[in-house]
């Protein structure tokens, strides 16, 4: 089922991803950023949306410290990143927040849906995505847009896992029939759609504000 097949007013909820959908993101930078001291670097099984080390979604559940994550990169990588360089590499995918896209969340939840944001993200990376949206010069905090927001790292649980769509379904009572979930990874599109939910996969050079079930908002 494509987005065209969606109507707003048959949705009670939309949740979105955050990387990707919301916030601009290219990992490639922090790849770039960590072999300019570890030109070895193995990008295959670093961090990412399709794979990455273990450790790396210990981190994106809250399970390791961020001092245990720089202690465990170093020892795995032979390096000897400081926390300060450590942080400055890691959060270079961290990019832009386009107006539009955050217009478009207020216009959502202005219009009565409720909306939630449910994303696989970590300590630094929430950090730095705050501060991305503070550029902006909003008066509110990022996650104010939303009703309520879920991160990996703080609910201990992560896509495409059912236990994490389960989880807002269960505490905001909603039915997964009556919720769409955008994303841009097809593994979390799917996830959401074992647990009964309605999910479209974003693909570039597609954006949140090319998707039909959002242009009554547009007009």
């Amino acid at each position: 089922m494509t987005s065209a097949s969606y109507d707003l007013e048959d949705l009670d909820a939309i949740i979105f991803d955050l990387g990707g959908v919301i916030l601009n993101l290219e990992y490639e930078r922090t790849i770039t950023e960590f072999k300019k001291d570890l030109p070895a670097l193995d990008a295959s099984v670093f961090y990412g949306k399709e794979a990455q080390l273990p450790f790396y979604s210990e981190y994106e559940i809250g399970r390791i410290s961020t001092a245990d994550l720089v202690s465990r990169f170093n020892v795995h990588h032979g390096s000897s990143f400081s926390g300060d360089l450590f942080k400055t590499c890691w959060n270079a995918m961290i990019l832009d927040f386009p107006p539009r896209r955050i217009a478009l969340l207020q216009r959502l939840r202005a219009s009565g849906k409720r909306v939630f944001l449910l994303s696989n993200i970590n300590e630094l990376h929430d950090l730095a995505v705050e501060e991305s949206y503070a550029r902006l010069g909003h008066p509110e905090k990022f996650h104010d847009l939303f009703d309520k927001v879920y991160y990996s790292y703080q609910v201990g649980r992560r896509k495409p896992n059912a236990d994490i769509f389960e989880l807002v379904l269960s505490e905001n009572r909603l039915r997964p029939d009556r919720c769409l979930f955008i994303d841009d990874s097809a593994h979390h599109v799917l996830g959401a759609k074992k647990t009964g939910l309605h999910a479209v996969h974003l693909q570039k050079p597609e954006t949140i504000l090319d998707l039909p079930v959002f242009k009554v908002l547009q007009k």
